[in-house]
């Protein structure tokens, strides 16, 4: 819920110039779409074109975007077989650039999760299911995040929870 209020006082700080934002490269990608006169792109136009979205100077590629997709359309196949209800009805890009924002804020505040916070999240997550090993077959069957994923997932939630204490 914590996360949840963080994101919505971010996007009132921010929704203008995202949505701004994401109209312009809504309208570039779907301009080069349209385009009739064939031709090869520079470097820069390739990474507009792979860019789904930008927030203040930071962007999130169409790859970056692809892999999150991915990974959610598993979990929501897990839930569906094990008819689980997914209360988390944020749209994917959108959750990405309220963590590009989260992030920004963290570093322009030298906001930082410390190595041992991480470590304790982390070990407090697996004592919840039992071993090391139960944890991560568990993780990988509902949500397919390998450990590097979820330490990034954990770091994140870390880092939000900081930037709510700190904005309050």
């Amino acid at each position: 819920m914590k996360i949840f209020n963080l994101k919505l006082k971010l996007f009132t700080f921010n929704f203008k110039l995202l949505t701004i934002l994401l109209i312009i490269t809504l309208f570039l990608a779907l301009s080069d779409l349209v385009s009739l006169s064939p031709k090869q792109p520079d470097q820069n136009e390739t990474a507009t074109q792979d860019a789904v979205a930008e927030v203040e100077g930071q962007t999130i590629t169409r790859a970056d975007y692809q892999k999150e997709q991915e990974l959610w359309q598993h979990f929501q196949a897990w839930a569906a077989a094990h008819h689980e209800t997914i209360t988390d009805d944020q749209d994917l890009l959108e959750k990405m650039i309220d963590d590009a924002l989260i992030s920004q804020y963290a570093k322009n505040n030298h906001i930082k999760v410390s190595e041992g916070e991480l470590a304790t999240r982390y070990q407090q997550a697996v004592a919840s299911v039992g071993s090391e090993d139960e944890y991560l077959a568990k993780i990988r069957k509902i949500r397919n995040f390998d450990k590097d994923i979820i330490l990034k997932k954990l770091q994140m939630e870390i880092l939000a929870e900081k930037v709510e204490k700190a904005r309050e």
